[in-house]
C-alpha cells in the first residue's frame, strides 16, 4: 500500500539533489507519513484527512522556496524601479504609472531577482546536475518572459504613458511613438523601410532604430547568461552571502557593459549596434567560462 507523500517524493527525488531530499523534503514526508499512520490507528478519519492535506501543503512550501523568493524579490525590485517616476509624476498619478510602467520595470527586475534567488539557494561548491540543470532552466523561462515583455509589451504599455501623459499635461496631438514604443516587428519594419529611405520616422536615427532592435533581443537574454556566470560561481565560492554580495558587482558590471556598449554603438562608431547590444551577454558568458575552467574550489560547505 502506497503511504502519502510517497509519489511526491520519488517525483522531488528526480528534481531535487540529494542533500535536499535529506535536509528539506525528507523530515516532511516522515512527519506525515507518522501522523497520517496514527490518526488511521485512532480511527479518526477527518483528523487524517487533515494531517493529509496539512502535510502536501507543507511539502508544497518546502519545495517552492525558491521559487517564493524569487517572485518576492522581483516584486519588491519592480516597485523599487517604479518609485523614480511616481516620485516624478505625483500622487495623482500613481496608480496610472503603476499599471503602464510595470512592464519596463519588471523586465528589469527579473534576471536581478533570478540572480539574487540563485544566490540565495546557494550552500556550498557542490551541486549536482539536476541543480545545474534547474539553474539554467529557470534561466531560460525567464528570459523567454522578458522577451515576450520586451517584444510586445512594453511597447504599448509606454506608448499609452505617453499619450495619457501628454494628455493630462495639456497637448492637443497625440505623440508619435518612437523606437521604445515600437513592437519588434515594427522595429523591424521600420529598419527595412530605412535602408530604402521611406522611414516613417525620418528624425530616428537608423542606429538607434538597429540598437533598439538587437537590445531587445539580447536584453531577452540576460537571464540566462547571468543565470550561467551565478553557476561558475557557485563552484568557486562555499558561503551563500558570498554569493549574495557578489550579484551586487555582477549587476553594476552588466549596467556598465550596456552603457558602453549603447555609447559605442549610437556614437564612436567603434562598434556595431549588434555588437554593442550582445556584448554585456557575450563578456558576462566569457567570464562565466574562465571561471568554470578552473575548476571547482575544495572548501568547506557552511
Amino acid at each position: 500500500m502506497t503511504r502519502p507523500g510517497d509519489r511526491l517524493r520519488a517525483l522531488a527525488a528526480h528534481v531535487y539533489d540529494a542533500e535536499t531530499m535529506e535536509r528539506l523534503i525528507d523530515p516532511v514526508v516522515a512527519d506525515l507519513q507518522a501522523e497520517y499512520a496514527e490518526a488511521a490507528r485512532a480511527g479518526r478519519v477527518w483528523h487524517r484527512r487533515w494531517v493529509k492535506l496539512a502535510g502536501y501543503i507543507a511539502l508544497a512550501r518546502v519545495t517552492t522556496r525558491s521559487m517564493r523568493v524569487f517572485l518576492t524579490l522581483a516584486f519588491v525590485m519592480t516597485l523599487l524601479l517604479e518609485l523614480p517616476a511616481l516620485t516624478r509624476y505625483g500622487t495623482p498619478f500613481v496608480l496610472f504609472s503603476l499599471l503602464y510602467l510595470a512592464p519596463q520595470a519588471l523586465v528589469v527586475a527579473v534576471p536581478i531577482a533570478l540572480t539574487l534567488a540563485i544566490a540565495w539557494a546557494s550552500r556550498s561548491a557542490r551541486q549536482s546536475h539536476r541543480a545545474m540543470i534547474g539553474t539554467l532552466v529557470s534561466g531560460a523561462i525567464c528570459s523567454a518572459l522578458s522577451f515576450v515583455l520586451l517584444a510586445w509589451w512594453v511597447p504599448p504599455a509606454n506608448q499609452a504613458f505617453r499619450v495619457k501623459w501628454g494628455w493630462e499635461a495639456g497637448m492637443t496631438y497625440r505623440p508619435s511613438p518612437g523606437p521604445p514604443e515600437m513592437t519588434i516587428g515594427e522595429l523591424r519594419q521600420q529598419m527595412t523601410w530605412a535602408t530604402t529611405g521611406h522611414a516613417n520616422w525620418v528624425h530616428v536615427n537608423q542606429g538607434e532604430l538597429v540598437y533598439t532592435y538587437y537590445f531587445r533581443l539580447a536584453f531577452g537574454c540576460a537571464s540566462l547568461s547571468l543565470a550561467i556566470l551565478m553557476l561558475a560561481l557557485r563552484r568557486r565560492v562555499v558561503k551563500r552571502r558570498s554569493m549574495v554580495l557578489a550579484a551586487v558587482p555582477i549587476f553594476l558590471g552588466y549596467d556598465v557593459l550596456m552603457y558602453f556598449g549603447r555609447d559605442y554603438a549610437l556614437h564612436s562608431g567603434v562598434l556595431q549596434a549588434a555588437v554593442g547590444a550582445w556584448m554585456p551577454n557575450v563578456v558576462t558568458v566569457l567570464v562565466a567560462a574562465a571561471i568554470g575552467m578552473r575548476g571547482p574550489r575544495r572548501l568547506v560547505a557552511e
